[in-house]
């Protein structure tokens, strides 16, 4: 499926294939890389919402006393761009939100989904694949069970048989509020069945903007302000409230805000209450040795740092600034790095040695191989090199090199789940990518001027000149 942007600030259009798993975007300053990731954010963010909504009156209209069935084949059939362009458009009307801007600076921007005939047989297979069995109570007697079986388009709701031990106080029928309780469960599943085969890494999100660093140190102060101005408005209402708060705030684009719900939600790691390691765990103690200690949640819920070698507990303010930029990314891999997710990361060099460029684009290729949809945003040459070789590496004539080099093949990637894309002026060039690397000429042009520099300034520094007699 291709997502396609025109007219979006200086962009006047891009066209991303939203089938690749590592999608990496690289170029100058000020030609829209960070605009276009945020609406893709954004798009993952959001698409879910309107599925339900889209859903609803299919199951609506399905519906009996005691089965409810929807035959999904018929909606890959009939269905699948109404579903595309509805999904294009609410996330049109949500661009002012993402990018917390007045609607009029889109005014000429278009967003839309794209689906072809092999887009239409990944969706069907998704759904074929798909297997569930899901159980939901309304009352103490009125049950009902939710099923899709794998290799079937069919997904049911069938009311079950009594317990055998009834509450004597039930009547074993479903009011209004339960049916329509039963009503919403069965949306749920089918809305997730369906955003699960369209948009597969629409499950979660998580962001790392390059305002990551200053959102970990700061959240607590952000919204203490701001449950402080509606503290104001709810003492003294006033037919006015709104603009006071409008007055006094301001709202934050979408990757901002959810950085901040993100490092609000932080909870410690296992007991009673806490948040449970993912399957993703090891590569956070990676990214642990790579900045040299253990990142820790304190019982305020703070990220914290404990050094390598040390017992002595650092706030994030005392840590270095690589441990600020990438703390959020070891706790999301320990706590909520999932199959099926997507992440996005601006510029994920920020603030790291030329080595830790490197090992950390290692790492997000592990992560992408665990079934996460990274995007990446790019300034850095050794970011885009070292995934050059992660390509080339995934060769399996290449298996000697890697032991040679000390990679290991799970920090390889095919290149089949690579998409880059060069940023030009106002528009953006899909880069090839195969077995033989990444296309990267415009970095290579800069190295390349480089180092004429350099080999003109050493000759003119190292060339002997003979005084004449």
């Amino acid at each position: 499926m291709k997502l396609i942007i025109r007219n979006l600030g200086r962009l006047s259009s891009a066209t991303i294939d939203l089938d690749a798993t590592l999608t990496v975007f690289a170029g100058r300053n000020n030609t829209s890389k960070t605009y276009v990731a945020h609406v893709i954010y954004g798009l993952y963010r959001y698409a879910r919402e309107y599925i339900a909504q889209f859903v609803r009156p299919s199951v609506l209209e399905s519906s009996n006393a005691t089965r409810w069935e929807i035959d999904l084949e018929r909606f890959v059939g009939t269905s699948i761009d109404v579903l595309a362009k509805g999904i294009s458009d609410h996330l049109r009307a949500r661009l002012p939100s993402i990018f917390a801007t007045a609607s009029d600076f889109f005014n000429n921007t278009t967003i839309s989904l794209e689906c072809d005939e092999g887009d239409r047989e990944r969706i069907r297979a998704r759904i074929l694949d798909y297997a569930t069995s899901i159980g939901y109570q309304t009352s103490d007697s009125v049950r009902w069970e939710s099923k899709k079986r794998a290799g079937s388009f069919a997904v049911s709701l069938e009311r079950l048989p009594p317990p055998e031990l009834e509450s004597t106080s039930s009547t074993g029928r479903e009011g209004p509020q339960e049916s329509d309780q039963s009503l919403s469960f069965f949306g749920f599943v089918i809305a997730d069945i369906i955003g699960n085969a369209l948009l597969p890494s629409s499950r979660s999100t998580f962001v790392l903007s390059t305002e990551r660093s200053a959102i970990q140190l700061f959240f607590r102060e952000l919204f203490a302000n701001r449950s402080a101005m509606v503290d104001v408005v709810l003492e003294e209402p006033k037919p006015e409230s709104v603009s006071q708060i409008q007055a006094r705030a301001r709202l934050y684009p979408l990757v901002i805000r959810d950085g901040l719900r993100m490092a609000m939600q932080t909870r410690p790691i296992s007991g009673s209450g806490r948040q449970q390691p993912t399957r993703l765990a090891p590569l956070a103690e990676k990214v642990e040795k790579l900045i040299g200690g253990e990142v820790r949640v304190a019982e305020n819920n703070e990220l914290t740092f404990v050094p390598a070698g040390s017992d002595r507990t650092l706030d994030l303010q005392l840590s270095s600034s690589s441990v600020k930029s990438l703390a959020a990314l070891v706790h999301f891999l320990r706590t909520q790095a999932r199959s099926g997710g997507f992440l996005l990361i601006d510029e994920p060099e920020l603030n790291l040695h030329p080595d830790n460029q490197r090992k950390v684009t290692r790492i997000l290729t592990e992560v992408v191989r665990q079934g996460v949809n990274v995007l990446i945003t790019t300034h850095s040459d050794y970011v885009l090199r070292e995934l050059d070789h992660l390509v080339q590496l995934n060769d399996e004539r290449a298996r000697s090199l890697r032991d040679k080099f000390g990679y290991t093949e799970s920090e390889t990637i095919s290149p089949s789940l690579v998409g880059a894309y060069i940023f030009e002026e106002s528009t953006t060039r899909q880069l090839d990518v195969s077995q033989a690397g990444i296309e990267v000429e415009t970095i290579d042009a800069e190295i390349n001027a480089l180092n004429k520099i350099s080999k003109e300034l050493y000759f003119a520094l190292n060339t002997t000149v003979k005084k004449p007699a």
